[in-house]
């Protein structure tokens, strides 16, 4: 993943929030931020077990609240 591609900033800002539902708990989030300075907000799962429709669904309903 790691050089991102080049045109993954230019796509990321065109967007006022992004959610990054990661399997840790927000290291490609925290790249994400430094490389292209967008406020990508994490939803994390350590649980060993892959994220469900509805997770991403009310995680981005609750970023789409605040």
């Amino acid at each position: 993943m790691f050089p991102f591609n080049k045109g993954l900033g230019p796509l990321l800002k065109k967007y006022k929030k992004v959610l990054m539902p990661e399997m840790n708990s927000g290291q490609l989030r925290q790249m994400v931020r430094a490389e292209f300075l967008v406020d990508a907000q994490g939803l994390n799962k350590i649980q060993g077990m892959p994220f469900t429709s509805e997770e991403i669904r009310e995680g981005a309903l609750n970023l789409l609240n605040l």
